[in-house]
């Protein structure tokens, strides 16, 4: 594969070429070896800052680390071991943020469950991943109840409703009391440990478990800090689903390791995104093309500041010309970029860049520093030539570490 080098000098800085898993790849010298150091980094450097914000809820990083451990701490004591799954089904929300952290820290992997899904879809996926744990919005109880309890392997189910349905207990228990200096050793993670598994729309048959590891998710965020320039005083606003690889990966994960502010918000309101970025003073916005489309044509966008705003990220489908010749018209200090990406390679694996997006609207960029991509024949495996259609094939340390419990499927696309 080619060697691209289509982003400014400094992207490229401090990479290296490494073996891994016996393919040669690229990667960032200077990272976190996993999730839960990179979290505690930005914890040392930012312990004061804002990390979360949701609705009146508002948790610094020193907070945010808190409650994370604390869930930590209350899944070993019921029993959660390194590579046990634990279960996630909730809505967008600092709840989601603190079950996802706080799994991992276990070494435990976090099941990242669709609430879109129906209960037999989820009641599949709960089986697939041997979840011991669900932790669950009390909102989505009802789709559980029908469930066939013989086959699924879960010991409890927690919510985060005050009064939680029948038969769950109440996911704020996980958090308190405080367990700040409860003397428990979480075991050692490495970066091929897996951290999360989410699982694929199941287009060619039941949804397939996307397993990324510790080295995938530090990959990707360190990639898209890099050319998206996303840093320290960004405030970031989250409208993709958190089960999402948007949402959890190029969102949240990406914002912590660079030490800005994540404001979550439970979907796309286009008057909620609009008085988000008024009054939380929005830096970086995320979403489809049809997301900005209704914001200039159907909000009274006028109304709003939204002079704080100065990145729009673009991912999931083309950006029309004619949006984006409206948009810079609209908000002349924002850059914009666009991301191709998918699950299997944990969100992003090209950007197109301010300058390349202004040219080529409806392109998704060159690939990231540290991945290649090439075009090729889907029986052959031959590259095809420059400008014809293909597969496309990704190489690099966000790939996923293969499918849950599916090893033909992972040989397949290896």
């Amino acid at each position: 594969m080619s060697e691209y080098r289509s982003f400014k000098d400094g992207m490229y800085e401090d990479i290296e070429k490494e073996v891994f898993n016996g393919v040669e790849m690229r990667h960032y010298k200077d990272r976190p070896n996993n999730l839960v150091e990179l979290l505690n980094t930005s914890v040392d450097r930012f312990s004061g800052r804002t990390a979360v914000v949701d609705n009146d809820v508002r948790i610094s990083y020193g907070e945010f680390h808190r409650l994370c451990r604390n869930l930590a701490v209350s899944l070993t004591s019921l029993g959660i071991n390194k590579g046990d799954r634990v279960a996630i089904l909730m809505n967008n929300g600092w709840e989601y943020a603190v079950s996802y952290y706080g799994i991992i820290q276990t070494g435990a992997i976090a099941v990242l469950l669709n609430w879109r899904c129906s209960g037999s879809e989820l009641e599949y996926m709960l089986d697939d991943s041997g979840a011991k744990y669900l932790l669950m919005g009390g909102e989505h109880w009802e789709k559980l109840e029908s469930i066939s309890k013989t086959k699924i392997s879960l010991k409890g189910i927690y919510t985060t409703h005050d009064h939680v349905p029948g038969k769950t207990e109440c996911f704020g228990d996980l958090l308190e009391p405080d367990f700040q200096h409860a003397s428990v050793e979480f075991p050692s993670i490495h970066e091929a440990d897996p951290a999360a598994i989410m699982y694929t729309s199941g287009t060619t048959g039941k949804p397939k478990g996307a397993l990324q590891t510790h080295r995938n998710c530090v990959a990707n965020a360190v990639n898209v800090c890099k050319v998206a320039e996303i840093d320290e005083n960004d405030i970031q606003i989250i409208l993709a689903p958190m089960f999402h690889a948007s949402g959890m990966n190029a969102g949240l994960t990406t914002c912590l390791y660079a030490g800005g502010s994540s404001v979550i918000r439970p979907s796309f309101d286009p008057l909620d995104a609009l008085t988000q970025i008024q009054e939380e003073k929005i830096t970086v916005s995320g979403g489809v093309a049809t997301m900005w489309w209704v914001i200039l044509h159907m909000t009274p966008r006028s109304d709003f500041d939204l002079t704080s705003l100065n990145k729009i990220i673009f991912g999931g489908s083309p950006v029309p010309t004619e949006l984006i010749q409206q948009l810079t018209t609209a908000f002349p200090n924002v850059r914009f970029g666009n991301i191709y990406g998918s699950t299997e390679a944990t969100s992003t694996s090209s950007y197109n860049t301010h300058e390349d997006i202004l040219r080529i609207p409806e392109a998704v960029g060159q690939p990231l520093p540290t991945i290649d991509i090439k075009i090729i024949d889907p029986v052959s495996g031959i590259p095809k030539p420059h400008g014809e259609v293909g597969e496309i094939c990704v190489k690099g340390p966000t790939v996923c570490g293969g499918y849950w419990n599916r090893p033909q499927a992972t040989q397949e696309t290896s």
